[in-house]
């Protein structure tokens, strides 16, 4: 029974501390993947990278912005390439930064359909 008691006591905390960062990082990776699309505020982007950038802390998740020169950089960080983006379009944002965004499939359904998803088209009747 002590030795229980003492493998317990002494050890709990550090099982509950590497737990607590497992659980972090399955919950960061649950929810976005590469090639995702992604809304940041009012705007679009694409998920490239999953991780850490190194002279930085925690998670980040890199990203492809759908606007030209919204973002700071290529994909690269003090020298190190982490994805590929066009240049002035990569950036780098953290997990509650983000919301899912739509497919491209739900992108056209909202354009090309009204409330009631009857389908709409846009015709020019005056040529």
């Amino acid at each position: 029974f002590f030795f229980f008691f003492f493998f317990f006591f002494f050890f709990s905390n550090e099982y509950i501390k590497i737990n607590s960062s497992l659980i972090k990082a399955l919950t960061f990776r649950s929810m976005v993947v590469i090639g995702q699309r992604v809304q940041i505020g009012d705007y679009g982007a694409i998920v490239k990278y999953l991780g850490e950038v190194s002279g930085t802390k925690g998670e980040w998740i890199g990203i492809e912005w759908e606007e030209e020169n919204r973002g700071k950089h290529d994909g690269s960080h003090d020298g190190k390439r982490y994805f590929q983006a066009r240049p002035g379009c990569g950036s780098f944002v953290r997990a509650h930064k983000i919301t899912p965004g739509y497919s491209f499939s739900e992108m056209l359904k909202i354009r090309y359909t009204d409330v009631t998803g009857t389908p709409v088209l846009c015709v020019d009747t005056t040529a």
